[in-house]
């Protein structure tokens, strides 16, 4: 009888069991039978001549050298799915995830780059989340790249990253606000105020908070709590209250006479934009265009921030 080949199932099933930590949770997402996937694992670790999991009551970790292998298992999966693309006549599809700041001022320019390159250029599927989601989410493999802070994420050895831009978080408040003074103010000298934030897993949420305990301020208890700036925006121009946003937005609000950027003492401090992808992607054509796609506008995006800080 011929010797059995490792075969994409095999992978599958590897790849599935060390995302969700167990064999009995990668049944359960595979919809498979418990012994049915720890036989495929043993099956794999016989073809490859590596045990590729530690197992005990908490569960299958990856061994050295099932990590490295489950890298390389995860980029010859992501090859098989665009490889289909291709035989189907599909454009390729990149997969990418960006916070909420990213929307407004990277992404219009990568958007406008894809569709200069032509109707067979890429497909996006693109999420927005919080960092810490996307940054698991393309350590997962589910995600092709990342826009997102790092903050004190911890990365596995497989993902690489990329600075793209700084860019500062500013207070803001109605233009006809009377009550906040136009001259440079102490932070703490707001407090005093009603606020609307953005959700507290946001970046610029993270900057306040964090300033505010360096200075040993007491935390912001706000009125109303949002995920996006837009909401936070639209609320404040008619009120009296007070909210953050990146400084590109709130720039183009202030322009449009809608608000006020608030003038402190000590501004907030910048917040540096990251891509984040695993360290094989630049080995796949697609994704590597992409990057350098991605990099270009990235670098259009730092000298409008620098324009808009000269003005």
């Amino acid at each position: 009888m011929a010797e059995k080949e490792l075969l994409r199932r095999h992978l599958e099933v590897l790849v599935m069991v060390e995302r969700e930590g167990s064999v009995h949770a990668a049944a359960q997402a595979l919809r498979m039978t418990q012994p049915a996937v720890s036989r495929l694992v043993a099956e794999s670790e016989r073809l490859l001549g590596a045990k590729m999991f530690e197992r005990s009551s908490r569960g299958s970790v990856p061994t050295a050298q099932g990590r490295a292998v489950l890298a390389r298992a995860q980029a010859l999966l992501r090859g098989f799915a665009r490889l289909a693309d291709f035989a189907g006549g599909a454009d390729p599809v990149i997969r990418i995830g960006c916070i909420p700041r990213v929307m407004h001022g990277l992404m219009p320019r990568v958007l406008e780059r894809i569709y200069a390159a032509g109707p067979s250029a890429y497909r996006l599927q693109l999420i927005e989340d919080n960092s810490a989601a996307l940054l698991q989410q393309v350590a997962r493999g589910e995600l092709d790249f990342s826009i997102s802070r790092l903050a004190d994420a911890q990365l596995s050895d497989r993902m690489a990253t990329e600075h793209l831009y700084s860019e500062r978080t500013v207070v803001v408040c109605a233009a006809a606000n009377r009550a906040v003074p136009r001259g440079p103010v102490a932070l703490a000298s707001l407090l005093k105020h009603p606020w609307v934030l953005p959700h507290r897993e946001t970046s610029s949420r993270a900057t306040l908070d964090r300033v505010l305990r360096e200075q040993a301020l007491p935390g912001i208890v706000p009125i109303i709590e949002a995920r996006s700036f837009e909401t936070n925006l639209a609320v404040i121009a008619g009120t009296r209250l007070l909210s953050i946003a990146p400084e590109s937005i709130a720039r183009r609000q202030a322009a449009l006479g809608a608000l006020r950027i608030v003038a402190l003492k000590e501004p907030l401090p910048t917040s540096a934009v990251m891509l984040c992808h695993q360290r094989d992607a630049t080995e796949d054509p697609a994704l590597e265009g992409f990057r350098l796609l991605l990099l270009d506008a990235a670098r259009e995006t730092r000298a409008a921030i620098g324009a808009r800080k000269r003005a």
